[in-house]
């Protein structure tokens, strides 16, 4: 985790904050009567005067470090403590929303425990880890879910004041005002929820294979993000809350946030493998269109279905129309993650032959030529963990586990950097000193990671050195 991406890091902070910013302005500049502080609930007070003190103190920061220091990165403490500052006031709603109702927090554990499942077992070949993915779905249920309340709570009240300039109909402001928190929603959530991914990928960016990586993080953090929201609406829906759990943890669980996340985290993971700024660009712009688009999409639709369709009873409601809504408008998406998934794992695969091939016909490999074909078949590699477990017990199955964990990472080092040598040659981009320099780093990650894969082999033949269990 380097100085410069930190820097990076604290950039995304600085514009959430920015974004906080300049909705309190548009807030306090809203036609009529006019808000009053006082009026509002005491964290949204809170968040309103500390988030844009914080934003105008790091814009002073990095104006005076830039005026001593010129050319010079921020210190990674003051990156990490100018994220934190506002990142942690941002999750002070979302722990109270969770904390305050533990049964209705407790009665949606088993489904997202369920999707948290069902999306990392997609990564065929090598995963993310484990705390990384928990950690981006921390992010989606606090920070996220905190960025968009605020965002979208100050939008709430000053919509209906901008959407009454343009009628005197109160119903036709209202509805307008609807119309348009579904759109601003769809555009605040998604960019929350994908500024985790695009941390995690700045911070962890060799641990990131592509869009597989991307979706499956942004799937984890539309979790996240699901789970609040689905307390929070269970909490204001009194005895409609059987109805939120219905569409919110059954019908909606793996498309709708996870769905529209997911796309957004795909097009992330691409970019970080593309080499050209431009097209990373383009790649993370169709990303949160798409994202953003088939969420305000839906939002839009919920907030007008009543005038669009006859009335029907609840049931009719529940078990019909939600089901056919998602597969009407979410359908497209859903197809699009599955083809992104698909197309991901295919390049994944090839990357990883590519890179075994090369690893096994090098001298001092850490990889033999039997092996290669049980990490390219994950039912070999999930049989041969399953016997060891049944033969050695549970110290052999995790160590094995970490063996073919280590080797997918280092065929996979090999892999990229094939690929990356036959796309740019460094010698001529950037000079011979930088090739050099980036070599080097090369060679050094490569021996971690074979003394790695040896370790882990001399500790499996311990285990597996004795009788049977």
């Amino acid at each position: 985790m380097s100085a410069e991406a930190w820097q990076r890091v604290l950039r995304i902070a600085v514009v959430m904050a920015g974004g906080v910013t300049a909705a309190v302005v548009v807030f306090f500049l809203a036609p009529g009567p006019g808000p009053f502080l006082a009026e509002e609930p005491a964290v949204l007070r809170l968040l309103i005067v500390v988030l844009p003190a914080v934003w105008l103190g790091l814009l002073l920061i990095r104006r005076v470090h830039r005026e001593q220091y010129p050319g010079r990165i921020l210190p990674v403490g003051v990156s990490v403590a100018g994220t934190a500052a506002v990142l942690v006031p941002l999750t002070i709603q979302p722990v109270i929303n969770l904390g305050s109702q533990p049964l209705l927090l407790l009665a949606c554990v088993p489904t997202t425990a369920f999707g948290l499942w069902t999306m990392f077992a997609v990564q065929r070949f090598r995963r993310v880890p484990m705390w990384l993915y928990l950690a981006v779905f921390a992010w989606g249920a606090l920070v996220a879910a905190g960025l968009a309340g605020v965002l979208n709570e100050l939008f709430v009240r000053y919509a209906a004041a901008y959407a009454g300039l343009f009628t005197e109909n109160p119903f036709d402001a209202a509805l307008a005002a609807r119309s348009l928190r579904g759109m601003h929603a769809g555009l605040v959530e998604e960019l929350a929820k994908g500024a985790g991914v695009a941390i995690a990928c700045l911070l962890l960016r060799r641990r990131i294979d592509g869009a597989v990586s991307g979706a499956v993080l942004g799937a984890a953090v539309g979790l996240g993000f699901n789970l609040n929201e689905t307390v929070v609406y269970m909490t204001g829906a009194g005895s409609g809350a059987g109805a939120q759990y219905w569409g919110r943890q059954i019908l909606g669980l793996l498309a709708a946030h996870t769905t529209f996340s997911a796309v957004l985290g795909a097009a992330i993971g691409a970019a970080v493998q593309l080499r050209d700024p431009r097209l990373r660009r383009t790649a993370i712009l169709c990303g949160v269109m798409a994202a953003a688009g088939g969420h305000a999409l839906y939002n839009t639709y919920s907030a007008v279905q009543g005038a669009l369709l006859p009335a029907v009873s609840d049931t009719v409601q529940l078990l019909v129309v939600l089901p056919l809504s998602i597969v009407v408008l979410q359908g497209p998406l859903i197809v699009l993650q599955a083809l992104l998934l698909r197309r991901g794992l295919r390049t994944q695969a090839a990357v990883l032959a590519a890179g075994l091939q090369a690893e096994t016909a090098d001298p001092s490999a850490a990889i033999t030529p039997p092996e290669v074909p049980i990490l390219l078949d994950p039912h070999k590699r999930r049989a041969l963990r399953i016997a060891a477990l049944r033969r050695y017990g549970i110290p052999a199955y995790r160590n094995l586990r970490r063996l073919h964990a280590a080797e997918l990472a280092l065929a996979t080092e090999r892999g990229t950097d094939l690929a990356t040598e036959r796309g740019t040659d460094l010698a001529t981009e950037r000079g011979t000193d930088l090739a050099t320099e980036r070599g080097a780093d090369r060679g050094a990650d490569l021996a971690r990671s074979r003394r790695r894969v040896r370790h882990h082999k001399q500790l499996h033949a311990a285990l597996t050195t004795g009788a049977p269990r």
